[in-house]
């Protein structure tokens, strides 16, 4: 079994709140739900891994920031590979009404093999359960899959707010390896995912991973509970400078590089969000 998806095994089943929808919609054809969001599966931190290979010459904020942020993406980002593809896919398809519940049935392209899906959207009142069920080969494990629930959610109706599990086969028991809370905001453009490690996982337990956007700005947040250390790093994604600020680097104190990937002074903070929005 894949090493990143033994690395991230989680516990964590997310509440979701917000706006009620009426039992009309829930049990209506005409009003199916949107698909989970794809941005509730997806890291977008290319920014270190492509630039840091490039350039052996990078300063050194730059630098600390890219050994915090992409190895534990890489590490994250193995398990998304499949429900991601899959989602997308299951955006382009229209659903049919059965049995009380929205399903999403085609096949997705999946890094060159086909995975087969069935997404189905239940309404239990106020709220949608999610199952998303996969027939295929995974391409990062050769692991075949058959009639296999890749992942569960529970979203508001009619909101991108909630949470997820994700599940694969590790020593053919199926596990739960990674969850996640997530809110998507269309409206606004704000997008917060945290994902978590689970207290039964055998290391790294209750670590978790926070990914925000705010239009160009991005934050990336990864707190160890063990070795009580908390790294952020902010950029911005079209200019590229940021700023790292983490227990263990710089005394504890922000550290900041500019446009050219060169060390400079701090100035204004680059990710900001309305109070409350995503705390």
């Amino acid at each position: 079994m894949n090493s990143a998806k033994v690395f991230v095994a989680s516990l964590f089943l997310l509440f979701a709140a917000g706006m009620a929808g009426c039992d009309s919609q829930n049990n209506d054809e005409e009003a199916a739900p949107e698909v989970l969001s794809a941005d509730v599966f997806s890291l977008e931190t290319d920014l270190f891994g492509e630039t840091a290979s490039k350039d052996p010459q990078l300063k050194a904020n730059f630098v600390a920031a890219a050994l915090r942020v992409w190895p534990v993406s890489i590490v994250v980002g193995a398990n998304l590979i499949v429900p991601a593809a899959v989602t997308a896919a299951a955006l382009e398809d229209t659903p049919e009404f059965v049995d009380g519940a929205w399903e999403w049935i085609s096949t997705a392209s999946v890094e060159g093999s086909d995975v087969g899906f069935n997404l189905t959207a239940r309404p239990d009142g106020s709220y949608l359960d999610w199952s998303m069920v996969i027939d295929g080969i995974d391409p990062e494990t050769q692991e075949v899959y058959d009639s296999f629930e890749l992942y569960t959610a529970r979203t508001l109706f009619g909101e991108q707010t909630g949470g997820w599990d994700l599940y694969y086969r590790i020593g053919d028991v199926k596990t739960n390896v990674l969850s996640a809370d997530f809110d998507v905001n269309d409206s606004d453009g704000m997008t917060s995912v945290t994902y978590t490690v689970p207290s039964t996982a055998a290391e790294h337990t209750g670590d978790s991973v926070t990914y925000e956007a705010s239009g160009d700005s991005r934050r990336f947040a990864w707190h160890q509970v063990a070795e009580s250390i908390d790294h952020e790093v902010t950029w911005n994604a079209v200019t590229h400078e940021g700023s790292i600020e983490a227990t263990n680097y710089n005394g504890g104190v922000m550290a900041c590089w500019d446009t050219t990937l060169e060390d400079t002074a701090c100035g204004q903070g680059l990710f900001t969000l309305p109070t409350g929005r995503f705390r």
